[in-house]
């Protein structure tokens, strides 16, 4: 009983596995109520009683090492597990959206006119209505300025004041 003993504990030392499934296989196979654990408790039972106490010590330091033995090893796997997870993104998280297309090229042409004159014409026509006595901080919004630079005819855009 006693070499039954250290095989078990050579078997539970040397092993290596590589999923956590083979980890609870091995958990069953020597912790198990059928395994290998349980059948030496069962032999126990008939020994004699001088003998008892030293092969009772033994069963339990065997069955201390292996609780412990598998407890790191699913702890190993877990940590691994984890490292490998952490290095992949988020598969749930929505992809980068592509821009289909551009702007048209008059858009643009128009868009660049606008937003390079924009100041010129709004100074202008801050000018234009201090000089009539019309302005107002409070009367002009930055929406309504800019339909007005919009509307206002080409030929009073050139001229400075």
């Amino acid at each position: 009983m006693i070499n039954k003993i250290e095989e078990i504990l050579q078997e539970i030392e040397s092993f290596a596995p590589a999923t956590a499934a083979d980890v609870e296989a091995f958990r069953i196979k020597i912790l198990g109520k059928k395994g290998s654990l349980g059948a030496l408790m069962e032999e126990f039972k008939s020994v004699p009683a001088e003998q008892k106490r030293e092969l009772g010590q033994k069963l339990n330091h065997l069955k201390s090492v292996a609780t412990e033995r598998i407890n790191t090893l699913k702890e190993e796997l877990q940590n691994k597990a984890a490292m490998s997870a952490s290095h992949i993104d988020d598969m749930t998280r929505p992809g980068t959206s592509e821009q289909v297309g551009s702007r048209h090229p008059i858009s643009l042409v128009k868009n660049e006119i606008v937003s390079s004159r924009a100041w010129a014409i709004l100074w202008q026509m801050v000018l234009r209505l201090r000089t009539t006595g019309m302005y107002s901080l409070h009367s002009t919004s930055l929406l309504s300025t800019r339909h007005a630079i919009c509307r206002i005819p080409s030929s009073s855009r050139a001229t400075p004041m």
